[in-house]
């Protein structure tokens, strides 16, 4: 998969304020790279972008979602 797939055809997801529940939770390994995760990753470029942003973690979407 090329870097062109990841960062092209997302959708712009609502950034998490500090003081959500996910904000301050235990996240979840990612163990495995699925089709879910693949719209996630999209979804969460396409964020980055919109909000003009350099990084973004998934909690900051709203996800429980750590690298493994």
């Amino acid at each position: 998969m090329g870097f062109e797939e990841l960062v092209n055809g997302g959708t712009v997801l609502p950034i998490t304020r500090w003081g959500t529940p996910v904000m301050h939770e235990q996240t979840k390994p990612v163990t495995v790279f699925d089709d879910e995760l693949l719209g996630l990753v999209r979804d969460m470029f396409a964020t980055m972008a919109a909000s003009r942003g350099v990084g973004l973690a998934a909690t900051q979407v709203g996800r429980d979602l750590a690298e493994a």
